[in-house]
């Protein structure tokens, strides 16, 4: 900003455009700044062939390859993850599905536990051995209300892929009862790292698992206003960081999502404001979204260094770029995975 000011500063802005940003935005089109603007489209590289126009499009899909390779502005209040990128994420297989609305159960813990249990079971018996210790990871959205449900993310993690197995929600549940859940989920598909939203009301509950022990699993309490330490002198917000992890995985395959109607819808619609510089990502039915996000945290917990919690809202905390993270591109999307058993809404 001082040598923006300078009068005798000469300043270079470069970048590509990710949307309609404040200050960068209005440098290339406000003429009463006193910026001159110069569009280079990656396309103009002599050395991009046709075929690797074909592959970048199809890897990115049209409405990023025209942000990231002809650098041109997009919308103000963009979609936040590629449609191409989720219709590829989607794979053939059952999968677990519970939906709990407390309001209809005498005791909605024990009718969970029963069709957890069940699941548990089956899974067991479809891989033939008990399944090891470390390989589930869950990332939760945590809230007590119908219009703010409990999301609850179960997923399998192998080398770079990451896939979403099982959605737990809890609709109208009160916090013991949620935090019940969680203690269930953790006794019986002994999960490696636990990643809750500590950002305000989910706060309490991490705590309770944290210190009252009797978790098998890590619990990670992660603060979507908190500051993680992407390279030297560099934070990024925790919510865009692990937004952007997501979108990554989705674009190079290494993120599979069920066939599930809630997920894909809410994954479809989620939208950011870009008018601001930082994105404002929108609230409404964000809530899975929200545990994907917790469920990323923990994915890339073992590639951090120490220290790495973000459960502070003042804490900077150190955590990998998701640009320089190694994740291998698949020549195509795994299908057909067995995913044991889908259960309904009770």
């Amino acid at each position: 900003p001082t040598s923006i000011n300078a009068p005798a500063a000469l300043t270079l802005l470069s970048s590509t455009p990710t949307g309609r940003r404040e200050f960068f935005y209005r440098a290339c089109t406000d003429p009463r700044m006193g910026y001159k603007e110069f569009h280079i489209s990656g396309e103009e590289n002599p050395n991009m062939t046709d075929a690797d126009k074909r592959d970048l499009m199809e890897e990115l899909g049209p409405e990023e390859y025209d942000r990231e390779i002809r650098a041109n502005w997009g919308s103000i209040m963009a979609g936040v993850f590629p449609e191409e990128a989720i219709v590829r994420a989607i794979y053939d297989g059952e999968f677990l599905r519970i939906k709990v609305i407390a309001e209809n159960q005498t005791n909605p813990v024990e009718a969970f536990e029963r069709k957890f249990q069940e699941w548990v079971s089956g899974r067991h018996e479809a891989c033939g051995i008990g399944h090891e210790e470390g390989q589930l990871l869950v990332g939760a959205d945590l809230g007590t209300s119908a219009k703010s449900p409990s999301e609850i993310l179960i997923a399998e993690a192998g080398g770079d892929d990451l896939d979403v197995i099982g959605i737990v929600s809890l609709m109208g549940m009160t916090w013991p009862g949620i935090e019940q859940v969680l203690r269930i989920i953790d006794r019986e598909a002994r999960v490696r790292y636990m990643a809750l939203d500590a950002t305000g009301v989910g706060a309490p509950i991490c705590e309770n698992l944290q210190y009252k022990g009797q978790m098998k699993c890590e619990v990670l309490p992660f603060d979507f206003a908190s500051n993680l330490v992407v390279g030297e002198n560099l934070r990024k917000n925790a919510k865009v960081w692990s937004t952007d992890a997501i979108v990554s995985m989705l674009q190079r395959g290494n993120l599979g999502l069920p066939d599930d109607a809630d997920l894909l819808y809410q994954f479809r619609n989620h939208t950011a404001d870009l008018s601001r510089g930082r994105p404002k990502y929108s609230k409404i039915d964000d809530h899975i979204v929200d545990a994907a996000r917790c469920l990323a945290y923990a994915f890339f917990r073992d590639r951090m260094p120490e220290p790495a919690l973000a459960g502070g809202r003042r804490q900077d905390v150190e955590c990998p770029s998701t640009a320089v993270v190694g994740i291998r591109e698949k020549a195509a999307p795994q299908r057909g995975k067995m995913k044991v058993r889908t259960i309904g809404v009770f």
